[in-house]
């Protein structure tokens, strides 16, 4: 029998980079430098522990300067409003993912089912009533945004030195 043993979060990957929350395998990164990002944000009801987690490494949630999405899928983008109305931080994502936040329904193929509107009420998914838009070569901080579409049309990775945060693209 082999058992896993998952290292306490917080924890820093990378000079900058913590892993701050995983839920179901849905990761939340905070990105120090610059400016602090929270990036991706997990499913629905994840903001008390990547706030408790933000507490563990001494940011404060003012602290927060942005709130970026890889990508639109529910368990990227499900806790990003509650952190949103705590930080005071804008949400980012990629110009051509932020038609699918605004009109769930919308979304490609299969997706579409997860945005039906009895499953967002059930799990408590709010579409950001406002976000900020980004693409290719925009900076956050000393982040550079890479449009790396492909899971969904506007995926973005960030980069900076030599850390790469991708997501769910590979």
């Amino acid at each position: 029998m082999t058992v896993r043993h998952q290292a306490p979060l917080p924890m820093e990957i990378a000079p900058g980079c913590y892993a701050i929350d995983n839920f179901l395998g849905a990761w939340c990164y905070l990105l120090t430098g610059a400016s602090n990002l929270i990036v991706d944000t997990g499913v629905p009801g994840r903001a008390s522990a990547i706030l408790r987690a933000l507490a563990r490494i001494g940011v404060a949630p003012t602290g927060v300067d942005h709130i970026v999405l890889t990508h639109f899928d529910l368990d990227h983008s499900g806790s990003a409003v509650a952190l949103a109305a705590h930080t005071g931080a804008p949400i980012i994502i990629h110009e051509a993912d932020a038609p699918y936040l605004a009109t769930p329904e919308a979304c490609p193929r299969l997706r579409a089912a997860l945005y039906w509107p009895l499953i967002t009420w059930l799990l408590r998914w709010h579409r950001p009533s406002e976000v900020t838009l980004v693409r290719e070569g925009d900076m956050l901080g000393d982040w550079q945004v890479l449009h790396t579409p492909g899971h969904t049309p506007g995926s973005i990775t960030l980069h900076r030195d030599d850390i790469l945060v991708v997501g769910d693209a590979i």
